[in-house]
């Protein structure tokens, strides 16, 4: 009669041996899980994997403690979670920490990688990239979340030494969306037809026509007052206009009547001149004009009178005074006795307007002082 010779084992499912249960090398087997197992000389139970023909369902694998590769030699490598909102799940652990690099959620029809994503699959190898030349392409949108879902997130583009960086902060309001142009070319910062903007100087490129800067009114943006370049030809070299220092309206040719109109040079603070280039101020009085105050020097055959005049007051029969505008005319015709004048003119003028000219006999003039 043949003898039997029979393993330990167990009938009830999922159950295993423990250490306690079997020699190193001795066999015990689940019959209701089909599972084969045995002690290893480290203490721990090791289930014998099956080979050959046959198949395992994936949730009765158990961790081993080595690596594998899960490799073929033709056709594709599919992962299939075939469950009801099912999700495919990339673990790993760094020292004692357990890490989800990256969530393929079926019920949202989303892969969210959770860690820093690095395209890089040369390794910095240059050579590499060279012959292999990556694409990736993205079939739908492309969102950078920041942590918390606010603040802000940059999409960093890095050569090695110096990076690229194209940041974004948390919208005050709403959505924002930048729509780039249907061309090709560098978006703002073209250095040739451009604008760009370094160490505070924003300077404005064109393509053959003067550079202008728009500043549009509060109303629909229904007008605008541009800044514009001289043209090429007015140019004799680059050119700085500084602004004031304080507040106020900038007058030029077509708005210089803007300002209330006044006939008193006496309201007059002063008087801006051009100096070599130079931008000067001079008050009226040493302008040698003026109303109000201002004195009259008077003189008797060149000789000046002891005090300054400000009113000249012509009287007699035959003093007669004409003129609307600032040029006064006085004609000074026959007198009533028996001498006569000849018709005599009266200039009123300053010094330096006095040296320049001739003297004219038929004129008696006034210095101003």
């Amino acid at each position: 009669m043949a003898n039997t010779i029979q393993l330990k084992r167990s009938s009830t499912a999922s159950d295993t041996p423990s250490a306690s249960d079997l020699s190193v090398g001795e066999l015990a087997v689940n019959t209701a899980d089909a599972k084969l197992f045995t002690k290893h000389t480290d203490n721990s139970i090791k289930e014998i994997a099956a080979s050959g023909g046959g198949s395992v369902a994936s949730d009765d694998i158990t961790a081993g403690d080595a690596a594998i590769n899960l490799t073929t030699t033709s056709g594709n490598i599919t992962i299939d979670a075939q469950g009801s909102d099912t999700d495919i799940i990339f673990k790993g652990t760094d020292s004692s920490t357990d890490i989800t690099f990256l969530t393929m959620d079926g019920s949202a029809s989303a892969a969210t990688f959770e860690t820093t994503v690095v395209f890089d699959p040369a390794g910095g190898s240059s050579a590499y990239a060279a012959s292999i030349g990556e694409t990736i392409s993205f079939y739908r949108d492309v969102r950078l979340v920041a942590p918390g879902g606010s603040g802000s997130v940059d999409l960093i583009f890095d050569e090695g030494t110096y990076t690229t960086n194209l940041s974004h902060t948390d919208p005050a309001s709403q959505n924002q969306t930048i729509t780039l142009p249907d061309a090709t070319g560098t978006v703002a910062v073209d250095e040739s037809t451009g604008m760009t903007l370094n160490n505070g100087v924003i300077a404005l490129k064109n393509g053959g026509t003067q550079s202008e800067v728009r500043l549009y009114c509060e109303s629909s943006n229904a007008h605008y007052a541009g800044l514009k370049a001289p043209a090429h030809a007015d140019f004799a070299g680059n050119v700085t206009s500084t602004l004031p220092s304080v507040t106020g309206t900038l007058i030029g040719t077509a708005n210089a009547d803007a300002p209330a109109t006044t006939t008193s040079s006496s309201d007059a603070d002063h008087v801006l001149i051009n100096d070599g280039g130079v931008l000067k101020k001079i008050t009226p009085t040493n302008l040698g004009i003026g109303g109000g105050g201002s004195s009259l020097t008077i003189q008797d055959e060149g000789s000046a009178l002891s005090t300054a005049a400000t009113t000249l007051n012509f009287v007699g029969a035959g003093v007669a005074a004409t003129g609307t505008g600032a040029t006064k005319t006085i004609t000074i015709g026959e007198t009533s006795n028996a001498d006569t004048v000849d018709n005599k003119h009266v200039s009123v003028l300053s010094q330096s307007a006095y040296n320049a000219l001739t003297p004219d006999s038929n004129t008696i003039y006034f210095i101003t002082g």
